[in-house]
Protein backbone atom coordinates (compact mmCIF):
# COMPACT_ATOMS: atom_id res chain seq x y z
CA UNK A 1 0.00 0.00 0.00
CA UNK A 2 2.68 2.48 1.33
CA UNK A 3 4.80 1.51 -2.42
CA UNK A 4 1.12 2.32 -4.49
CA UNK A 5 0.86 5.60 -2.54
CA UNK A 6 4.94 6.34 -3.24
CA UNK A 7 4.47 5.77 -7.05
CA UNK A 8 1.28 7.11 -7.09
CA UNK A 9 2.26 10.69 -6.01
CA UNK A 10 5.61 10.33 -8.12
CA UNK A 11 2.79 9.82 -11.45
CA UNK A 12 0.85 12.66 -10.32
CA UNK A 13 4.07 15.11 -10.22
CA UNK A 14 3.96 13.83 -14.25
CA UNK A 15 0.23 14.01 -14.47
CA UNK A 16 0.59 17.50 -15.59
CA UNK A 17 2.99 17.23 -18.10
CA UNK A 18 2.02 14.21 -19.76
CA UNK A 19 -0.68 16.82 -20.98
CA UNK A 20 1.37 19.47 -22.13
CA UNK A 21 3.97 17.18 -24.21
CA UNK A 22 3.79 13.40 -25.12
CA UNK A 23 6.35 10.84 -22.97
CA UNK A 24 8.97 9.34 -25.39
CA UNK A 25 9.55 6.12 -25.83
CA UNK A 26 12.86 6.49 -24.18
CA UNK A 27 14.34 5.68 -20.86
CA UNK A 28 12.48 7.10 -18.24
CA UNK A 29 13.65 10.78 -16.73
CA UNK A 30 16.59 10.50 -14.54
CA UNK A 31 16.15 13.42 -11.28
CA UNK A 32 19.24 13.41 -8.72
CA UNK A 33 18.42 12.73 -5.22
CA UNK A 34 18.21 16.29 -4.03
CA UNK A 35 15.95 17.40 -7.07
CA UNK A 36 13.43 14.56 -6.20
CA UNK A 37 13.17 16.03 -2.62
CA UNK A 38 12.54 19.39 -3.59
CA UNK A 39 10.02 17.83 -5.91
CA UNK A 40 7.93 15.80 -3.09
CA UNK A 41 8.30 18.54 -0.27
CA UNK A 42 6.64 21.16 -2.96
CA UNK A 43 3.87 18.75 -3.55
CA UNK A 44 3.26 17.54 0.12
CA UNK A 45 0.32 20.19 0.80
CA UNK A 46 -1.52 18.85 -2.38
CA UNK A 47 -1.08 14.90 -1.16
CA UNK A 48 -2.29 15.16 1.80
CA UNK A 49 -5.26 16.89 0.15
CA UNK A 50 -5.50 14.46 -1.97
CA UNK A 51 -5.45 11.40 0.49
CA UNK A 52 -8.22 14.03 2.93
CA UNK A 53 -10.86 13.99 -0.49
CA UNK A 54 -10.47 10.85 -0.92
CA UNK A 55 -10.73 9.73 2.46
CA UNK A 56 -13.20 11.47 3.35
CA UNK A 57 -16.15 8.91 4.04
CA UNK A 58 -13.36 5.76 4.89
CA UNK A 59 -12.44 7.12 8.31
CA UNK A 60 -13.22 9.34 11.12
CA UNK A 61 -13.00 13.34 11.65
CA UNK A 62 -10.86 12.14 14.34
CA UNK A 63 -8.32 10.35 12.22
CA UNK A 64 -5.63 11.70 12.12
CA UNK A 65 -5.71 12.55 8.35
CA UNK A 66 -7.75 15.17 9.46
CA UNK A 67 -7.03 16.00 12.92
CA UNK A 68 -2.86 16.52 12.35
CA UNK A 69 -3.72 16.68 8.11
CA UNK A 70 -4.37 20.45 8.52
CA UNK A 71 -1.49 20.98 11.18
CA UNK A 72 0.80 19.16 8.58
CA UNK A 73 -0.61 21.46 5.63
CA UNK A 74 0.29 24.35 7.30
CA UNK A 75 3.40 23.17 8.61
CA UNK A 76 4.92 21.80 5.57
CA UNK A 77 3.30 24.71 3.13
CA UNK A 78 6.04 27.26 3.89
CA UNK A 79 8.43 24.40 3.18
CA UNK A 80 7.05 24.03 0.32
CA UNK A 81 6.95 27.45 -0.95
CA UNK A 82 10.41 27.54 -0.35
CA UNK A 83 10.79 24.22 -2.19
CA UNK A 84 8.82 24.98 -5.67
CA UNK A 85 11.78 27.17 -7.28
CA UNK A 86 14.02 24.00 -7.15
CA UNK A 87 10.91 22.08 -8.06
CA UNK A 88 10.17 23.97 -11.06
CA UNK A 89 13.23 22.94 -12.97
CA UNK A 90 12.43 19.26 -12.85
CA UNK A 91 9.58 19.99 -14.98
CA UNK A 92 11.24 19.98 -18.12
CA UNK A 93 13.37 16.91 -17.41
CA UNK A 94 10.14 15.39 -16.57
CA UNK A 95 8.21 16.53 -19.39
CA UNK A 96 11.22 17.04 -21.96
CA UNK A 97 9.87 20.03 -22.58
CA UNK A 98 10.21 23.76 -22.06
CA UNK A 99 6.56 24.52 -22.55
CA UNK A 100 6.13 25.01 -18.97
CA UNK A 101 8.80 27.44 -18.53
CA UNK A 102 6.61 29.93 -19.92
CA UNK A 103 4.10 29.40 -17.50
CA UNK A 104 3.63 32.45 -14.41
CA UNK A 105 3.66 30.56 -11.42
CA UNK A 106 0.21 32.31 -10.40
CA UNK A 107 -1.11 29.49 -12.75
CA UNK A 108 1.04 27.02 -13.14
CA UNK A 109 1.91 26.47 -9.07
CA UNK A 110 -2.27 26.02 -8.44
CA UNK A 111 -2.98 23.88 -11.39
CA UNK A 112 0.43 21.27 -10.87
CA UNK A 113 -0.73 20.78 -7.02
CA UNK A 114 -4.82 20.56 -7.63
CA UNK A 115 -3.43 18.06 -10.90
CA UNK A 116 -1.01 15.95 -8.04
CA UNK A 117 -4.03 15.83 -5.40
CA UNK A 118 -6.70 14.39 -7.54
CA UNK A 119 -4.18 12.26 -9.09
CA UNK A 120 -2.77 10.66 -5.61
CA UNK A 121 -6.04 10.61 -4.76
CA UNK A 122 -6.60 7.88 -7.40
CA UNK A 123 -3.70 5.93 -6.77
CA UNK A 124 -4.93 3.87 -3.96
CA UNK A 125 -8.28 2.46 -2.78
CA UNK A 126 -10.94 3.31 -0.48
CA UNK A 127 -9.75 0.30 1.79
CA UNK A 128 -6.07 1.37 1.97
CA UNK A 129 -7.47 5.17 3.96
CA UNK A 130 -6.42 3.22 7.13
CA UNK A 131 -3.06 2.97 6.16
CA UNK A 132 -2.89 6.01 4.99
CA UNK A 133 -3.79 7.96 8.11
CA UNK A 134 -1.94 6.03 10.29
CA UNK A 135 1.06 7.17 7.69
CA UNK A 136 0.31 10.38 7.98
CA UNK A 137 0.13 10.09 11.86
CA UNK A 138 3.76 8.74 11.85
CA UNK A 139 5.08 11.64 9.49
CA UNK A 140 3.64 14.29 11.67
CA UNK A 141 7.03 14.59 13.61
CA UNK A 142 9.13 14.77 10.49
CA UNK A 143 10.20 17.69 9.39
CA UNK A 144 9.18 18.56 5.68
CA UNK A 145 12.81 17.66 4.45
CA UNK A 146 13.32 14.29 6.71
CA UNK A 147 9.97 13.40 4.86
CA UNK A 148 11.50 14.30 0.81
CA UNK A 149 14.32 12.35 1.42
CA UNK A 150 11.77 9.32 2.95
CA UNK A 151 9.81 9.30 0.26
CA UNK A 152 12.57 9.28 -2.44
CA UNK A 153 14.26 6.14 0.23
CA UNK A 154 10.94 4.44 -0.82
CA UNK A 155 10.62 5.65 -4.16
CA UNK A 156 13.82 4.37 -5.16
CA UNK A 157 13.94 1.01 -2.92
CA UNK A 158 10.57 -0.05 -4.69
CA UNK A 159 12.20 0.11 -8.41
CA UNK A 160 12.88 -3.75 -7.72
CA UNK A 161 9.97 -4.41 -6.62
CA UNK A 162 7.80 -5.08 -10.05
CA UNK A 163 10.16 -5.48 -13.09
CA UNK A 164 9.50 -3.48 -16.05
CA UNK A 165 6.81 -1.08 -14.39
CA UNK A 166 6.88 2.11 -15.98
CA UNK A 167 8.21 4.98 -13.31
CA UNK A 168 7.50 8.32 -13.80
CA UNK A 169 11.69 9.49 -13.24
CA UNK A 170 14.35 7.65 -11.97
CA UNK A 171 17.35 8.29 -9.20
CA UNK A 172 20.19 9.44 -10.81
CA UNK A 173 23.62 8.86 -9.45
CA UNK A 174 25.12 12.04 -8.09
CA UNK A 175 28.74 13.39 -9.01
CA UNK A 176 30.36 10.89 -6.78
CA UNK A 177 28.29 8.06 -8.67
CA UNK A 178 26.38 7.85 -5.27
CA UNK A 179 22.23 7.52 -5.76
Amino acid sequence: MMRKFVCGAALAALCMAQGVAAQKQAAPKCLTRPQAEKLVVAVLPALVRGAQRKCAEQVAPTASLYTSGNRITKVFQPAADAAWPEARKTLPILTGSNELSSLDDVLLRPLFESIVAEEVAGKFEAEDCDTVDQVFDALLPLPPENFGKLFVVLYDVGKDEKPGEKRPFTICADKAGKR
